[in-house]
């Protein structure tokens, strides 16, 4: 499936030869996006070759329920959206995911985010999801407040996550399918 979100980007589903394309995104994206608010040490520590070692595994992995939609421009991948079930202890069967939506900052503020979650998104409602969760930085006022234009709320559930010696103060948002 194509879809066309803006003269020259295309939306489709993600091929696991994308893995590496997929992480470099991930990857400068997230130092650019988390700088200043995430230790440099952290994010000096984050491998493109690991990043693109655990999307070929997300990739070659993907079913009905766990996709990865990309945005293309130029034959060049400039964003994506990981979706599936929800990772939350206790989260009832129906509830989806988005696990991961990155943009390329040059790419950012041409809709090209919300054309990625929309398809995310309703991929999950395909598959038989009714609610979608996410989570986000506390910090990251950037993206909360693209999550809340877009409808999303929060529902009150908080997380410290720790990984590699640096904790992460998360916030869930919620979604309910229509």
């Amino acid at each position: 499936m194509r879809l066309v979100v803006e003269r020259g980007v295309i939306l489709r589903l993600a091929q696991a030869a994308e893995a590496a394309a997929i992480a470099e995104v991930h990857e400068r994206t997230g130092r650019e996006t988390y700088r200043g608010f995430v230790p440099e040490a952290y994010l000096d520590s984050v491998s493109v070759t690991d990043l693109a070692r655990r999307w070929r595994a997300r990739l070659e992995d993907q079913d009905q329920r766990t996709t990865t939609w990309v945005a293309e421009e130029d034959r060049a991948v400039v964003g994506f959206c990981h979706v599936g079930p929800s990772p939350d202890a206790g989260a009832p069967e129906e509830t989806g995911h988005v696990h991961a939506l990155y943009v390329a900052t040059p790419c950012a503020g041409r809709g090209i985010g919300a054309a990625l979650l929309s398809a995310g998104v309703a991929s999950l409602q395909d598959a038989g999801f009714r609610e979608v969760t996410l989570w986000v930085l506390a910090d990251n006022l950037r993206a909360r407040g693209f999550y809340e234009h877009q409808g999303w709320r929060t529902d009150g559930a908080s997380k410290n996550e720790e990984q590699a010696g640096v904790t992460f103060h998360e916030l869930r948002y919620r979604k309910t399918m229509r």
